[in-house]
């Protein structure tokens, strides 16, 4: 009689060996990141001002299904959303200046606080219909604006006394009849 091994499934297979798929990652990839205040400030600001559209979203339905107290929840709400993205605008300064991080959440920050100003007065003027749209591309960019700042990765740009210190020093040319 022959002893028979019975094959293992193919999710034991997987979870023992990737297939080459996904090598292991070098350990210099665990290496310590460098830590920004700013970026993470950025995050959980960001985190909020998502969580604050949401609840813009929620009373905005509220007041359309027919609560017409919910018009004046909005209109609070709506001066949290303004002062949460100028934070992120004065964040995204700090973290272009002081952090010496990338310039793009600098950038969105100014570009998502003047879309919210027309947001704004489209809603003030009553055209409901481009204001709900309008509020739905503010939710969206937003969304990707979170969601890319908690992808971003924090690489400080180098000074620039440290830029300039790389490059290598020419030596002085003597010019003719030009006394040292």
């Amino acid at each position: 009689m022959q002893n028979r091994v019975m094959p293992t499934s193919g999710a034991d297979h997987l979870a023992d060996d990737h297939h080459g798929q996904y090598p292991e990652p070098p350990p210099e990839a665990f290496a310590e990141r460098p830590f920004s205040v700013m970026l993470w400030a950025l995050r959980v600001v960001s985190s909020i001002l998502m969580l604050l559209l949401v609840a813009q979203a929620l009373l905005a339905a509220l007041f359309v299904e027919g609560n017409v107290s919910m018009l004046t929840m909005h209109g609070i709400n709506a001066f949290f959303i303004t002062v949460v993205i100028f934070a992120c605008f004065v964040l995204g300064i700090f973290f272009a200046t002081v952090s010496r991080g990338a310039w793009w959440p600098m950038v969105a920050g100014v570009l998502l606080w003047l879309g919210l100003f027309v947001q704004e007065i489209i809603g003030y003027t009553r055209v409901v219909g481009l204001h709900i749209f309008a509020g739905v591309l503010l939710i969206s960019v937003c969304s990707i604006y979170c969601y890319a700042l908690w992808r971003h990765v924090y690489r400080p740009r180098p000074r620039r006394r440290e830029r300039f210190r790389e490059q290598p020093v020419r030596p002085a040319v003597d010019q003719p009849g030009r006394q040292p």
